[in-house]
């Protein structure tokens, strides 16, 4: 079973419910542009209210605005597909970007995809670059060589849901402070802040204490699990974890690559 999903779920349940050291790192860190096949998240385009097809980018994007939709924890992009449908029906001049999240979906951390991706810490800051990262690769960025500093293809906005309105809290504010403050760097390709932010059932600040419960079962679970009713059984009936957690808990999860 593809239990790196739950590795990589645990790390970052944990830095919810631990305040690090660390936790100022947006106004100190200048992301970098440079990317490959191995640092970009899977994503996939809505556009028109319709799901543009896999490994196609949407036609005549450069006169769309793009929003980004970031799910919750142990989800996908695919989860956001009817909002973001319904987004795109009504306001045709903007395209959705759903992606995976690193260790979500089909952004692998176990180096079968994500390369870079799969090495830790897995934190809000690394959820952060990769974002960042992936949107230089695909275009989305303001000024640079192509456009000249008139070039304005920034998100400009970011849906998050649950752990995803978490992550785009923090990608607004690292884009807060690593915008360039000089017109003469303008010339350098940047992601602009969004315009706007919405957030899903999420609430500011430090996770429910019940989220540690969850962080404790999923953190000893044996591994490898054999399947996805294996692992509901040992959350629900060995390590107490309500029956509807456990099932949304394993939603995605798929076997891994050479098993069925």
């Amino acid at each position: 079973m593809a239990v790196s999903t739950l590795r990589v779920a645990t790390s970052l349940l944990r830095r919810r419910l631990i305040k690090t050291k660390d936790q100022n790192f947006a106004s100190k860190r200048a992301f970098s542009s440079a990317s490959s096949s191995s640092s970009v998240l899977h994503h996939e385009w809505v556009v028109g209210g319709k799901i543009v097809k896999a490994g196609e980018e949407p036609a005549d994007q450069s006169r769309q605005d793009t929003v980004l939709f970031l799910h919750g924890l142990l989800g996908a992009g695919k989860n956001l597909r009817a909002p973001a449908k319904k987004l795109t029906e009504r306001h045709p001049h903007l395209s959705a970007l759903l992606l995976d999240l690193r260790g979500h979906g089909s952004t692998s951390a176990n180096g079968t995809l994500g390369g870079e991706i799969a090495a830790g810490p897995h934190s809000f800051d690394a959820c952060v670059g990769d974002i960042v990262r992936t949107l230089h690769s695909l275009g989305l960025v303001d000024g640079g060589a192509e456009g000249g500093e008139g070039s304005r293809r920034s998100p400009v906005g970011v849906v998050g849901h649950s752990f995803g309105g978490r992550i785009a809290l923090e990608y607004l504010h690292a884009l807060l402070h690593s915008r360039p403050s000089r017109p003469s760097s303008l010339s350098v390709p940047f992601v602009r802040p969004p315009r706007s932010t919405w957030l899903l059932d999420t609430v500011p600040g430090r996770a429910h204490g019940s989220v540690a419960g969850v962080v404790e079962a999923v953190s000893s679970v044996s591994m490898p699990v054999k399947s996805k009713k294996v692992l509901v059984e040992e959350l629900t009936q060995r390590k107490g974890v309500d029956p509807a957690i456990a099932m949304w808990m394993t939603t995605n999860l798929a076997p891994a690559r050479g098993e069925s």
